[in-house]
């Protein structure tokens, strides 16, 4: 099994259509002030293709060369926290299967 340094942070919720071109800059401006502050630390941002019901489902990801320290998912949660997004957030971690 994957090690805590091979984690990655997935971070997955709900948008409706009509809020996406108000929440995009909101999370991509978070995810660069991460990046910049956690050296090593990559983030992304996912969609799946398809519309739900007029609803998309966006995903964060994130790993560190330095591993998901609980310092660092804690400053994950309070960045999202702090940009005040309006939707419920599901989080898991995932290590690759060796």
């Amino acid at each position: 099994m994957g090690s805590p340094l091979d984690a990655v942070l997935f971070v997955y919720y709900k948008v409706p259509a009509a809020q996406q071109a108000a929440l995009l800059p909101v999370v991509r401006q978070f995810q660069a002030r991460l990046r910049s502050s956690w050296a090593g630390l990559e983030a992304e941002l996912l969609q799946r293709p398809e519309l739900s019901d007029g609803i998309a489902t966006w995903m964060e990801s994130y790993r560190s060369s330095a591993g998901l320290s609980a310092a660092l998912l804690a400053a994950i949660a309070q960045a999202a926290a702090d940009a005040d997004l309006p939707v419920a957030r599901h989080v898991e971690t995932f290590v690759p299967l060796r």
